[in-house]
């Protein structure tokens, strides 16, 4: 799987369908609210996934289930247009963060 990490001066996030989150067992809600979402003029719905905790959730997930993730980097300049777009909610953030914890630990002893 090939995916887009947009940068600008202070951040990143890995741009991801929302398709391919349900894939690899995850869903919105276990991601913090310093990811993004929107869905496109193709109804095509998107996530950015802040590049720390949340980019790194999705990847260890997604290579649990033997998908292998290459991240091409795009730079967005100063201001990346994604911070514009609307906030996940973080509701349940604490919930990944413990998914994580799992697939890191899991991986540690593979």
């Amino acid at each position: 799987m090939e995916l887009e990490l947009h940068f600008d001066a202070g951040h990143g996030w890995l741009k991801v369908n929302m398709r391919d989150v349900l894939k690899v067992g995850l869903t919105a809600e276990m991601f913090s609210e310093y990811s993004y979402g929107e869905v496109d003029h193709m109804y095509q719905c998107w996530v950015y996934l802040e590049q720390d905790q949340d980019a790194t959730l999705f990847i260890y997930a997604a290579e649990a289930r033997g998908i292998r993730v290459k991240v091409i980097e795009i730079s967005d300049g100063a201001q990346s247009p994604i911070r514009n777009k609307a906030h996940l909610s973080g509701a349940r953030a604490d919930h990944g963060e413990q998914v994580l914890k799992q697939l890191m630990m899991e991986r540690e002893n593979a």
